[in-house]
């Protein structure tokens, strides 16, 4: 669980997040062969194709980064609301690791919740994996 009180330090990172590296767009259904593939690559409990296309029709938060018009990662947040929002997925193709990316990724959605509006002077972002070493280290 993280707990932020004030956005300062990520009103900044939304700029950097999109720079000639790699950009964060949102995700669609057209992107879910790359998506599923980094999925069964890097997760113990990969979810399928299915899974995915509920998240996009459910109005989750979807993204993905792009390297050079490449998907290298992709992370999905349900429950954006006043107190807390829920990483459901987060991943980063092996070839990609190390690199900042899911850091990065992790920040937007931080950033997003905090300039979404509904804010409140303290709130939770839940993270639940299978793989906890890997979000440590981010």
């Amino acid at each position: 669980i993280f707990e932020k009180k004030s956005p300062s330090r990520l009103m900044n990172n939304k700029m950097a997040i999109n720079d000639s590296r790699y950009k964060i767009r949102s995700m669609t259904d057209l992107d879910l062969p790359e998506v599923v593939q980094i999925e069964k690559d890097v997760h113990l409990l990969p979810w399928g194709e299915t899974q995915f296309l509920d998240s996009l029709v459910h109005g989750y938060y979807c993204k993905v980064v792009e390297v050079r018009a490449k998907i290298v990662a992709y992370g999905i947040v349900s429950g954006f609301d006043a107190f807390e929002a829920e990483v459901l997925r987060i991943a980063v193709n092996k070839l990609w690791q190390r690199k900042g990316i899911g850091r990065n990724l992790m920040e937007y959605f931080i950033n997003y919740l905090n300039c979404s509006g509904k804010k409140k002077s303290s709130w939770k972002l839940l993270f639940l994996t299978e793989q906890l070493d890997s979000c440590i280290q981010l």
